[in-house]
């Protein structure tokens, strides 16, 4: 069974167990959308209910090649535990810019106890119809508890140690209160309003002298050594199109350089990264302040 279909079955299994009563105004579930041709995807969702009114984020294909994420808007019925939203706006995406054929989820289901299960229908930014498909997802915290204890029974259960071994490794893959460092020579297209930009820049783990070097479009680098408290540093986006790049000159004591930046346009909007780099790997950010017109993928 190939390992990815392994992690899934997993995922199911126990988000389909969890139950609970609690409710809060910030919300915050994963789990997998199922598309109509039987393809799983990660899925993260976050978002808050203000008089019955949801803004908030989802990010698809979490920590995968093409993750993806989207502002969404929606609402929310506390007594009836309906919940409806739409994605709005795409956010950023690791998938080229040549595969730009974003497919926006409509979504109606239902959120209660510790559970959101539903259905969407897909449509293109011009409102033809794409993929349709399920989402299934459980509190964040609900699934690292589950995680927890199912990883002590397959401890206990499991007595191959090449069996548990394995296992063991396909269940720490399921990450889902932590989002995958970005990797050496990854790149995402982010989509900007306006042309002004403020990186912070801060080590994500134990301050161990990681060093990087940040730079727009290649030119004037500049080398800063992240410690707890975040080191500021402003870039003005003159063009439609632009590249930020961040590379790793040192990795401290405790490899790898993991150094985590907040891009935000100061008014409230921003995106957060994690990265996990090698001393002279890189990898980049393009930033787009008109969005590229829409391509779609042939078959």
């Amino acid at each position: 069974m190939p390992k990815n279909t392994f992690q899934k079955i997993l995922i199911l299994a126990f988000l389909l167990t969890i139950s609970g009563n609690t409710f809060s105004q910030t919300e915050e579930f994963v789990g997998l959308i199922e598309l109509e041709n039987k393809t799983f995807l990660n899925f993260r969702i976050n978002f808050n209910i203000t008089d019955s009114k949801v803004e908030g984020y989802t990010i698809t294909d979490y920590n995968g090649p093409h993750e993806s994420k989207s502002s969404i808007v929606g609402s929310y019925d506390e007594r009836t535990n309906k919940l409806t939203f739409r994605e709005v706006n795409i956010l950023y995406t690791k998938s080229p810019i040549t595969e730009l054929d974003f497919c926006y989820i409509f979504f109606t289901g239902e959120m209660k106890k510790n559970r959101l299960v539903g259905s969407f229908k897909g449509f293109y930014e011009d409102l033809e119809k794409c993929l349709d498909g399920t989402i299934i997802g459980t509190r964040i915290e609900k699934a690292e508890k589950r995680k927890e204890k199912l990883l002590r029974k397959v401890n206990r259960v499991v007595k191959n140690d090449n069996e548990k071994s394995e296992v063991t490794q396909q269940i720490n893959a399921l990450k889902f209160s932590e989002q995958r460092g970005i990797s050496a020579n990854e790149n995402i297209n982010v989509f900007w309003e306006g042309s002004y930009l403020k990186a912070l820049i801060w080590d994500a783990g134990t301050v161990d002298d990681d060093i990087i070097e940040i730079s727009k479009d290649g030119t004037n680098p500049v080398t800063i050594h992240p410690k707890k408290e975040p080191v500021i540093k402003e870039f003005y986006l003159g063009a439609d199109k632009q590249v930020i790049t961040i590379k790793a000159l040192s990795e401290g004591t405790e490899p790898p350089n993991t150094t985590k930046v907040k891009f935000t346009d100061g008014k409230g909007k921003f995106i957060e990264l994690i990265y996990n780099l090698k001393v002279n790997e890189s990898a980049t950010l393009t930033f787009y302040t008109q969005k590229p017109k829409e391509v779609r993928k042939t078959e």
